[in-house]
């Protein structure tokens, strides 16, 4: 982006090499197209950050507490969806074979281990296998699939509405959520 409305840069002059690019323009690090129409839609993330209430975490501050745990084989941490804060900081764990450990336990854990207060996860969510990608990297995307039409599912049986959460990772678009409502009304 480009403009008066873009601050003048970083108080690291690290944080700055990357930030800007040729003639003034700061990497937002948003990834999206522009239609034929000319409108501009945000698809994604460059990096994997959480953005909540427009504080940038990164997922490590979370990962790192909760893999140090001994009853966690590995975590890896996403943006939960919020109306109001953006996102919100979130974990999928695979914990040890018959281990006991609770959502609570882990995030008491977090809240004694971790300096950054707004890192806490607000949600922890067991698994049995994280998902993978042909070279053996964990593939977020799925898992902020999966958690984004939970959080519809959850939202929608609040209000009492009956409808069909479906969901794509689609190349162009990123992730695109469907809700088809049962009763019209």
């Amino acid at each position: 982006m480009k403009g008066p409305q873009v601050f003048e840069g970083y108080k690291s002059e690290l944080d700055n090499a990357s930030a800007w690019i040729e003639d003034g323009w700061f990497n937002t690090g948003d990834i999206g197209y522009m239609d034929a129409e000319g409108f501009l839609y945000l698809s994604g993330r460059a990096k994997d950050l959480i953005i909540r209430s427009g504080h940038n975490i990164d997922p490590e501050l979370i990962e790192e507490p909760l893999n140090a745990h001994p009853d966690v084989v590995t975590s890896i941490a996403i943006g939960l969806p919020d109306p109001y804060a953006g996102e919100l900081p979130m974990a999928y764990v695979v914990k040890v074979a018959n281990s006991s450990l609770s959502e609570q336990d882990l995030i008491d854990h977090c809240a004694e281990t971790m300096s950054e207060r707004a890192a806490i996860p607000k949600r922890i969510e067991f698994i049995d296998a994280m998902p993978l990608t042909a070279v053996g990297k964990i593939f977020r995307p799925t898992l902020r699939q999966k958690i984004s039409e939970q959080v519809i599912r959850e939202l929608l049986t609040k209000e009492d509405i009956a409808a069909d959460v479906s969901s794509d990772l689609e190349k162009k678009r990123g992730l695109v959520l469907r809700i088809d409502v049962t009763d019209k009304a």
